[in-house]
């Protein structure tokens, strides 16, 4: 289900500095922030990523720009996050 990443996706933004990705930026320095991943089935991915130790920040699908369904996570506590 997660093996693959059939497309990757770059968004543009205002990066001035009083802008929200300007001030994010500013904190956090660039880099990569997000990478995005297309599944069939947005809750089993979730249930399937979290048995495997990843650390989920939504436990639900939320919504996201443009219609899309959305969640994060980020990596497992054990992973010096």
């Amino acid at each position: 289900m997660l093996d693959r990443i059939d497309h990757v996706g770059i968004a543009r933004h205002d990066l001035a500095p009083g802008t929200p990705v300007g001030r994010f930026l500013a904190r956090r320095g660039e880099g990569v922030h997000h990478i995005g991943h297309g599944v069939a089935d947005i809750t089993a991915a979730l249930a399937a990523i979290g048995g495997r130790g990843v650390r989920l920040l939504d436990q639900r699908p939320g919504h996201g720009s443009m219609g899309a369904v959305i969640a994060f996570c980020t990596r497992p506590m054990w992973a010096g996050c």
